[in-house]
């Protein structure tokens, strides 16, 4: 059986064996016991092995994913002024503890996939002393801040138990990484990020991200809401130009960074002609009732977000072009006045013979099932979208482009290119993390070898476990090496070079 055969088959370690070394045990910011669980929930993805998940093929689906690794969740920020290890194993508060490289579950440890930067996941360990024996955790991202077993290093005896122990540390030749692509490392740094934000306020080496505690925006000013505070959002594109895929995707980028306590509406695309989180500044609108729309915005929290998110037309209804449904220049007019200065425009791009296709395929009757007339349906949308866009570019209203071939073709890029534009459209919140770039986020940062050593070790019931990690310096794994070996009191001989 080959290494990664046996590595595949192997089982998570005995919560048993671990009960009292720290796996009970959530930490806050700087290392401290915080909550003690009564029961622990295995980490199906940062356990020792787990089971292979299919990929994710969808580029809508891979999207949401990576856009919680990238950017985060606000309300889950925590601010401390503790200090963050780095590489090197130091002593905080009596717990050895320091980051290192850990292979994923999935993985099989050959040659080609040690190379890639994919494999691994930079993750803080620990070494504790608990009830049950010497035990080197690890603090999982999965399970919110829980202490997941990933070696026992020296077990405690108790009954006709079989003791726990670490039997070999095994010194892997160094890894050379596979150069990364610049998605890629995007990805894995907004991975790090998120991790180092989650739990430690973001304070971590080379990366720099100034992370602030969210906070309850109920501001006002001689006790009445103000309009200026209201922030509204276009998603412009013609019926067919993908807001079923599009709008979902950009929503779990506005959950992320656009709001605090306000949802931003369904996860879905819906096609009720409305404006999500204000149909009372909608039916104002409609009703070219300037006083009305005014007021129907102060009735609002400051910071809340209004969305504009129909397509052009509407389905069923309101198919008419010259309809004040799509009269955006009269609508950024009305906010205008009424004192909304922060409001932007996302205008979905779609080939119009492809949007056509689109609406014929699903509702042929509302182009009286003529391909055509679905065609010219579509200019004509298109040309009022177009003439508006021309008057709110005047206005100098932002105004993002994007489609869903470039959804296709690179969703990284489409979740920065958002991040960027609410960023420079001062649609984020004052206190949002997300106000700086990321100076940090390049390729300098991510380590260019990998020095791995597998950790075996044998459990309560006598079965073998092992755990591959890697420190980015073979000074840090020999730190790593001595600080295990005497853990596990193997002495200097506790190591097989490999």
């Amino acid at each position: 059986m080959t290494d990664g055969e046996s590595l595949a088959r192997q089982r998570h370690v005995r919560w048993q064996d671990l009960r009292g070394s720290g796996s009970d045990v959530s930490l806050d910011t700087d290392g401290q016991r915080a909550v003690e669980h009564q029961h622990i929930k295995k980490d199906a993805d940062d356990g020792l092995v787990g089971k292979a998940k299919p990929a994710e093929c969808c580029c809508g689906k891979g999207v949401g994913k990576l856009l919680e690794l990238m950017l985060g969740s606000p309300s889950k920020m925590k601010m401390s002024p503790s200090f963050v290890p780095g590489d090197k194993p130091v002593r905080i508060r009596g717990r050895l503890t320091g980051h290192m490289w850990k292979l994923n579950n999935n993985v099989e440890p050959t040659a080609r996939n040690l190379r890639q930067i994919s494999s691994w996941r930079r993750r803080l360990f620990l070494i504790e002393d608990g009830e049950g024996g010497v035990a080197m955790m690890y603090l999982s991202e999965k399970e919110d801040g829980l202490m997941v077993p990933g070696a026992m290093l020296r077990g405690r005896k108790k009954g006709t138990k079989s003791l726990s122990r670490l039997q070999k540390i095994e010194v892997l030749p160094e890894v050379v990484l596979d150069p990364v692509a610049d998605d890629m490392t995007y990805s894995t740094m907004n991975n790090i990020k998120q991790y180092e934000i989650a739990f430690f306020g973001g304070q971590v080496g080379s990366l720099s991200l100034a992370a602030y505690p969210r906070a309850c925006l109920e501001q006002s000013v001689s006790g009445q809401k103000q309009a200026d505070d209201i922030r509204f959002l276009s998603l412009i594109g013609t019926e067919g130009s993908g807001h079923h895929l599009l709008t979902p995707v950009l929503r779990k980028v506005m959950n992320i960074t656009l709001v605090d306590l306000q949802g931003v509406g369904p996860a879905r695309h819906i096609s009720q002609a409305t404006f999500v989180g204000g149909e009372d500044v909608f039916n104002a609108f409609m009703a070219n009732d300037a006083s009305a729309f005014h007021e129907a915005l102060l009735q609002h929290q400051s910071g809340d977000l209004i969305q504009q998110a129909y397509s052009f037309p509407t389905k069923f209804h309101h198919r008419s072009a010259d309809s004040r449904l799509f009269d955006l220049s009269g609508l950024y007019q009305m906010l205008d006045s009424a004192g909304v200065s922060k409001k932007a425009v996302i205008r979905y791009e779609r080939d119009l013979s492809d949007c056509a296709r689109s609406v014929f395929k699903r509702w042929p009757s509302l182009c009286e099932d003529n391909l055509k007339a679905c065609e010219a349906q579509q200019e004509a949308f298109n040309k009022v979208i177009d003439t508006n866009l021309e008057t709110l570019n005047n206005m100098q209203v932002p105004i993002l482009r994007i489609g869903i071939a470039q959804l296709q073709q690179n969703c990284h890029k489409v979740g920065r290119k958002l991040l960027q534009f609410f960023r420079e459209a001062n649609m984020l919140l004052p206190d949002s993390p997300w106000h700086e770039e990321d100076e940090g986020l390049n390729v300098k940062t991510l380590p260019e070898k990998l020095y791995p050593m597998r950790l075996r070790w044998t459990d309560g019931a006598g079965k073998e476990q092992q755990i591959m990690v890697a420190a980015p310096e073979d000074v840090s794994r020999k730190a790593w090496m001595v600080v295990i070996r005497t853990s596990a009191g193997m002495g200097m001989a506790g190591h097989a070079v490999v």
